[in-house]
């Protein structure tokens, strides 16, 4: 009403669309929406299908992340602190224990690959309200010695050296950032199909993505990777290479800041 422009952020997963209390605000408020900014395609075409907001005041820009030096020192370093063997594959998931995550069908993935005598570690970084359930299903599986627990960290990229492999099973995901951390770190990613992940990961090119729930098909694709050493790391040099085109901070930035002087004009 006073002709000031104003700029509203807010932060969401694809879920988030399907709330009825957030239709109707953005109902309310779309007259006056100049542009609305979406971190991926899928989150757009959730927006188009709601009939939230016109396409053509929609712009996707990805989220980035501010790209680390690679240290190939630290990758023994931070096994060592965390007992892993040099011989193990390790296996890496970050995000809080919501059963949205997925560590349900990871776990289940791991069982059946450690069945196969793979030398295997599994970390999980972050906590949450499922974190003591899934601690205990490990236990009774008798894989309390394979798989680490590791809460919540602030040293996670740091952490990421010490993996071989990294995952996100995810149920639902707008724009995920573990992945792009993931692919900072020159890891080869496996993940679900789902939200904007087919936008980040190439499938067979930078990790594998499955079906959501899929436990046969997650498993297979980290089979995959377990067996194939090269393959891990040309898929990790690959995702560093695309992230450094497409989703690091620098680039972000630019997009936002091209953005913003359009629509100043």
């Amino acid at each position: 009403l006073a002709r000031v422009p104003v700029i509203l952020s807010n932060r969401r997963d694809m879920g988030f669309w399907r709330k009825p209390q957030h239709h109707k605000a953005y109902q309310i408020i779309k007259p006056w929406v100049d542009q609305a900014v979406v971190v991926s395609n899928a989150i757009k075409q959730e927006i188009l299908a709601r009939d939230e907001i016109s396409e053509a005041k929609i712009t996707t820009i990805y989220n980035g992340v501010k790209l680390s030096n690679l240290d190939g020192d630290q990758k023994m370093k931070v096994r060592d602190e965390l007992n892993l063997d040099p011989a193990d594959i390790v296996c890496v998931h970050v995000a809080n224990f919501k059963e949205v995550k997925g560590h349900k069908y990871l776990l289940e993935a791991f069982q059946a690959l450690v069945a196969k005598q793979y030398p295997l570690k599994l970390v999980l970084i972050g906590e949450d309200e499922f974190q003591g359930k899934f601690q205990q299903w490990t236990k009774g599986q008798g894989l309390d010695r394979r798989v680490l627990f590791l809460g919540k960290r602030e040293d996670v990229r740091r952490l990421l050296q010490a993996a071989d492999i990294c995952v996100l099973p995810s149920l639902s995901e707008g724009m995920s950032n573990a992945v792009l951390e993931y692919m900072d770190a020159s890891k080869p990613v496996v993940a679900t199909a789902v939200g904007g992940n087919p936008e980040t990961i190439e499938d067979g090119v930078t990790g594998y993505l499955v079906p959501p729930q899929d436990v046969t098909a997650l498993t297979n694709a980290l089979e995959k990777l377990i067996r194939d050493e090269n393959l891990r790391l040309v898929m990790g040099q690959r995702g560093r290479k695309r992230a450094e085109e497409l989703f690091s901070m620098d680039v972000m930035m630019a997009r936002y800041h091209d953005l913003f002087e359009r629509l100043s004009k």
